[in-house]
């Protein structure tokens, strides 16, 4: 597949960029297998969007009240904070097809 690209395309494949006229294997090549695939017709035309998923941190944070006295750091009283990190996804990128080519992408910074 990346010997068939032209020379311009090689270069963004291989800086995980994509340019407007590339093919669905170029992007496959340059950002990956998409998280999600949505086929369409708009005016006669089919249209493929592919999304694309990153993960965002996100700090929990318990206090948690009990009977028993907890030691910690110097500290001794019935309350005790827990922090944890969990991670939520989000579309991180959506990338456009007409003819199974790119016709235009929208990504976050």
């Amino acid at each position: 597949m990346f010997a068939a690209l032209t020379g311009t395309q090689k270069n963004a494949v291989s800086n995980g960029r994509i340019l407007k006229g590339m093919t669905m294997d170029a992007v496959y090549l340059s950002w990956g297998r998409p998280d999600g695939i949505k086929e369409s017709t708009i005016n006669g035309k089919d249209v493929e969007k592919w999304r694309y998923s990153s993960h965002m941190p996100i700090l929990n944070q318990n206090i948690i009240y009990s009977n028993h006295h907890y030691y910690h750091h110097d500290y001794y009283g019935p309350f005790y904070n827990s922090t944890s990190v969990g991670y939520i996804p989000y579309t991180s990128a959506i990338v456009e097809f007409e003819d199974r080519k790119v016709t235009g992408w929208e990504q976050e910074r």
